[in-house]
C-alpha cells in the first residue's frame, strides 16, 4: 500500500492545526520544495507534496521547503478520548466498518452509537470524528 493513502492529506493536517491540535508528535511529514536552489519558485514534480520521514532537508543555494506534519490512523486515535459521557451515559470509542462498507468511528454503548462519524476509510472517519469533537467543543485541544 502506498504511504500516501495511510496519511491525512495536507489540507486535513492544516485544518487540525487551525483547530489548535499540537502536531509536534508527528513522525511522518508532507514536504515540498517551494523555492529552488536558484531562488526561483519550484515547478512541476518538485512543487508537489511528498511523504518524508525526516522533518528537515539539506538545502543548497536559496532552496526552501514547506513541511507539514502528517498523521496516520494511529496518531489520530491517540488524540481521541477512549471513553466519553453523553447524557450521563459512559460510551466507549470504537472504530469499524459498517455493513455498507463505510468506515465508522465513534462512541458507543454496546451497539448503540451516541456520537459518530462515517467516512470512506477508517482514517477519514477518525479524522472527521476528531474534527467534529473539537468543533462541537466536546473535547479540549492540547495546545502544548
Amino acid at each position: 500500500m502506498e504511504i500516501e493513502k495511510e496519511l491525512l492529506t495536507v489540507e486535513q493536517m492544516k485544518h487540525l492545526q487551525e483547530l489548535g491540535i499540537n502536531t509536534s508528535d508527528a513522525s511522518v511529514y508532507w514536504m515540498r520544495e517551494v523555492i529552488d536552489w536558484r531562488g526561483k519558485p519550484s515547478e512541476g514534480r518538485q512543487a508537489k507534496f511528498y511523504p518524508s520521514l525526516v522533518k528537515e532537508r539539506i538545502v543548497s543555494g536559496f532552496q526552501t521547503y514547506e513541511v507539514v506534519p502528517a498523521y496516520t490512523l494511529g496518531k489520530i486515535i491517540d488524540h481521541l478520548p477512549k471513553k466519553m459521557s453523553f447524557n450521563d451515559t459512559e460510551c466507549l470509542f470504537n472504530i469499524m466498518y459498517g455493513h455498507d462498507g463505510n468506515a465508522i468511528a465513534g462512541y458507543f454503548l454496546h451497539d448503540y452509537p451516541f456520537y459518530q462519524s462515517i467516512g470512506p476509510s477508517l482514517k477519514d472517519a477518525a479524522y472527521d470524528l476528531l474534527k467534529s469533537l473539537i468543533e462541537d467543543k466536546l473535547i479540549e485541544v492540547n495546545h502544548g
